[in-house]
């Protein structure tokens, strides 16, 4: 009895110490409004965005370089790697249109 009373105590001081402590925790959003956390979601897609667009660049140059003189597949390279530049051009036109309107809006 006395072993089973000494484990119960040996859980339960713990709890009881912790209940005499302010805890705080830190908000993992790092936004403090509405406006904010769309902000920080809408920048995050674009960079993941934005890494795929840089991705599909790298594809298109290595299928250009390992081609081999082959007229398809040169133009399949030149065709993703152009796509890619233009995906890009819209990612960060698109960034600088959210940054602005989010920065218009607060304040």
């Amino acid at each position: 009895m006395k072993k089973i009373l000494s484990i119960l105590a040996a859980f339960l001081v713990p709890f009881a110490v912790s209940a005499q402590e302010t805890i705080t925790l830190q908000n993992p959003l790092n936004a403090n409004s509405v406006p904010e956390l769309i902000a920080n979601i809408l920048r995050a897609a674009i960079g993941i965005v934005g890494a795929l667009a840089l991705l599909v660049f790298i594809y298109g140059g290595f299928i250009w370089l390992t081609s081999g003189g082959e007229a398809g597949k040169v133009s399949a390279g030149k065709e993703a790697m152009k796509w890619a530049a233009i995906g890009l051009v819209v990612i960060f036109t698109s960034y600088g249109l959210v940054r602005f309107v989010f920065s218009a809006i607060t304040g």
